[in-house]
């Protein structure tokens, strides 16, 4: 029988195991999920109940199959009806989708196929043995174990005096649930990034208190575009690029040329910049992968930030949202470099920063400290058991850039001596040093459907070999 265990339950690891249990070959296969939080939440981004998280890509975009792209509208119309495919509609409906899809595919699975939930914590791997080893005492065996360990809790800025880290209002991370929790945290809330994350946290706790005056702050003072606001059928138009154009660049000037030339094309056939940036995305993680390393570290560094608020985009009614409560002078986004927190004489945060394009430092008071600044990547850093018990080892390392870890095409992770392993796979978030688009639903049901069909190829084969 073919073992296979996957260590986190969120959506990339929920995703492989759809695939595998639609498995039509005739051997035996078990599939145990390892997940230590409560089966279904299928990670951070989705494990809320608010109606006001909205997922930032539209229904029709959202399918669990990219062989089947409708699935989830389909569902959404039998469920939740009166949106159409360009809706965007509360993320805790696609966990719903997401675990209703799986339980299903648990009632259809073939006779040869075992499925196994276990709530607990893994923590090292015998590789002799292939065993992993859990909290609990459990030993599970495995022919072949996946990492979808998701998004990871952003790291804390720290200084010369960290005693801030301490403070009980200090959140080091916005899915901190007491944050939603309370709903109250205090009236002056400082947000340490203006991504994705900040949308969320600046919405929700706006919502919940009317007196509530936010300010947040980034190196560049970025905030995501919005997504086109238009009738259905201006959303249909499409733009495609040629390939020729794309497969042999090398530098990050030569995609951003050619993103630039066909937006002046696609304007003078009325088409938004946003349709031609998502026309992009097919490509990306070729151009990535093609890229020398001194070139992706060029772009993280001069670029990436620019790309993240084109690219990743939040819904038009969360932009207007902003929008409203900058008016209010509710909300403010600065650009700069914190300096220090300290903690005052009335206990709240002293921030000391210095604005971009400035030499002068500021200094504002917050009730509430909130970190947004997103996940980090860097698995060096990451308080997670199995991940330095394998580092450790040699099992698995880091990605030249930190970004993640170090696999090949099919997700095989890349130990030490710099050879994939035969049984050691991951995917999603901790493959971005590799394909650096790997985030979004839409390139990890790909990327679970590859994964699968690799592993589905042998499921009729021994146990393999370290």
């Amino acid at each position: 029988m073919k073992k296979i265990v996957i260590v986190g339950g969120g959506l990339s690891g929920t995703l492989v195991a759809l695939n595998l249990l639609r498995a039509s070959g005739s051997g035996d296969l078990s599939i145990t999920l390892v997940e230590k939080k409560q089966a279904g939440l299928l990670g951070q981004a989705y494990s809320t109940n608010e109606d006001l998280f909205l997922l930032n890509v539209p229904a029709g975009k959202m399918s669990a199959f990219a062989s089947d792209p409708l699935d989830f509208y389909n569902w959404l119309l039998v469920n939740n009806p009166g949106h159409n495919k360009e809706s965007f509609v509360p993320r805790k409906w696609y966990r719903e989708y997401i675990w209703e899809t799986l339980n299903n595919s648990i009632k259809k699975r073939k006779t040869n196929i075992h499925f196994f939930i276990v709530n607990d914590e893994a923590y090292d791997v015998v590789p002799g043995l292939h065993l992993l080893l859990l909290s609990s005492g459990q030993r599970l065996e495995f022919d072949t174990l996946i990492l979808a360990l998701g998004n990871h809790n952003p790291a804390s800025l720290e200084f010369s005096d960290n005693r801030y880290l301490n403070h009980p209002r200090y959140y080091g991370s916005t899915w901190d649930e007491t944050v939603f929790r309370k709903r109250k945290p205090g009236n002056n809330v400082f947000i340490i990034g203006t991504g994705l994350t900040m949308v969320d946290t600046t919405i929700l706790l706006s919502h919940s208190n009317p007196a509530i005056s936010i300010k947040a702050l980034s190196t560049h003072g970025f905030t995501p575009m919005p997504h086109l606001e238009t009738e259905a059928d201006e959303l249909k138009k499409e733009y495609r690029l040629p390939s020729d154009e794309i497969n042999n660049l090398t530098t990050s000037s030569e995609v951003f040329a050619v993103v630039r030339k066909h937006i002046r094309a696609a304007a003078t056939e009325q088409i938004k910049w946003q349709t031609v940036v998502d026309s992009i995305r097919p490509f990306t993680q070729s151009i990535w992968m093609r890229f020398p390393v001194e070139e992706k570290k060029r772009f993280m560094q001069h670029i990436r930030h620019i790309w993240g608020v084109l690219r990743h985009r939040i819904p038009a009614q969360s932009a207007k949202w902003l929008n409203n409560l900058k008016a209010e002078n509710r909300f403010s986004i600065t650009a700069g470099r914190i300096r220090s927190v300290t903690l005052s004489d009335e206990n709240t945060f002293e921030i000391t920063y210095r604005p971009r394009h400035s030499l002068q430092n500021q200094t504002i008071f917050a009730d509430t400290l909130i970190n947004c600044m997103g996940p980090d990547s860097n698995f060096e850093n990451i308080e997670n058991p199995l991940v330095r018990n394998l580092l450790a080892s040699g099992l698995i390392r880091t990605d030249k850039l930190k970004l993640g870890l170090d696999c090949n095409e099919t997700g095989a992770l890349i130990d030490c001596k710099g050879t994939p392993s035969p049984s050691l796979f991951t995917i999603g978030p901790p493959a971005k040093g590799v394909f650096f688009e790997i985030t979004g639903v839409p390139e990890i049901r790909v990327a679970a459907e590859k994964l699968a069909d690799h592993l589905r190829t042998d499921i009729n084969n021994p146990v393999l070999s370290t």
